[in-house]
């Protein structure tokens, strides 16, 4: 899931960026997505791989801390009524 995001924010950037840099229409690509993709994959497939790595990662640590919150939170009111 986080590295499809970060394909397609990668996508939208590169897309808006070779329409916003072109001087004129005819500077502008033929398939600006087809080059944008082609420019990830060849360059920074890497980098948004290990990006979403450590997303990954921190998420999980964050839903192991909240079920441990919410645990303790629940086992805290049981022993509390007994």
């Amino acid at each position: 899931m986080f590295f499809q995001v970060a394909m397609d924010q990668a996508i939208i950037s590169g897309v808006g960026a070779s329409f916003y840099f072109s001087r004129t229409a005819d500077d502008r690509p033929g398939f600006p997505v087809a080059l944008t993709l082609k420019t990830i994959l060849l360059h920074h497939l890497g980098s948004l791989t290990i990006d979403s790595c450590v997303i990954f990662v921190i998420a999980l640590i964050r839903e192991i801390e909240i079920q441990f919150i919410i645990s303790i939170m629940l086992f805290g009111m049981l022993s509390e009524d007994a």
